[in-house]
C-alpha cells in the first residue's frame, strides 16, 4: 500500500531528482530515518507505509523495529534504566549493521531508535533514577 495512494506524481515535481539523489549516494552508506514518539500514535504504521512507498519508487528501503517491543522480554522492563540502555544499545547495533550493507540498502527506516533513546536517559535524568554523571558519560557514548 503506498503512503500516498491517491496523489498523481506530477503533485511532486521534484521527486525524480530525489530519487536519483538517493539512488545515486555518492557515499552509498544507507540514509537514516528515525520516527521518535510516545506508544501508540501511529509511528509503526506510517514507516511501513513509508518503506513501501520507497520500496513502489525503486528504493530498497528497510524497517527496523521497536527494540523496547521486539528484543527485551518483560522481565527486564522493571529496571528503567537497564532497560532502556540495553535498548538503546541494540538501536546502535542495528545502525551499524545496516550501514554496513552500503550497496544493498538506500534508506533504513529505525522505528524509535538512538534518538529516542537519548530521550529515555534524559528523562530518567531529569526524575532522579539516572546520576547526572551517569548520564553524561552514557550520552557522550552514544553520540559517538
Amino acid at each position: 500500500m503506498s503512503l500516498f495512494p491517491s496523489v498523481h506524481p506530477s503533485a511532486f515535481p521534484k521527486l525524480p531528482k530525489v530519487l536519483r539523489f538517493l539512488s545515486e549516494n555518492r557515499t552509498r552508506l544507507p540514509y537514516m530515518v528515525e520516527f521518535c514518539g510516545v506508544p501508540k500514535t501511529g509511528k509503526t504504521t506510517i514507516l511501513n507505509r513509508l518503506r513501501d512507498s520507497l520500496d513502489d519508487l525503486g528504493l530498497k528501503a528497510v524497517l527496523v523495529p521497536e527494540a523496547a517491543t521486539t528484543k527485551f522480554g518483560n522481565s527486564l522492563r522493571g529496571d528503567l534504566f537497564v532497560f532502556n540502555v540495553l535498548c538503546t544499545l541494540e538501536n546502535i547495533s542495528q545502525v551499524v549493521l545496516h550501514s554496513q550493507q552500503r550497496a544493498d540498502l538506500d534508506v533504513v527506516l529505525l522505528d524509535r531508535g538512538v534518538t529516542d533513546g537519548l530521550v529515555w536517559l534524559q528523562f530518567l535524568r531529569e526524575i532522579g533514577l539516572l546520576p547526572p554523571e551517569f548520564h553524561d558519560k552514557i550520552e557522550s557514548f552514544v553520540r559517538l
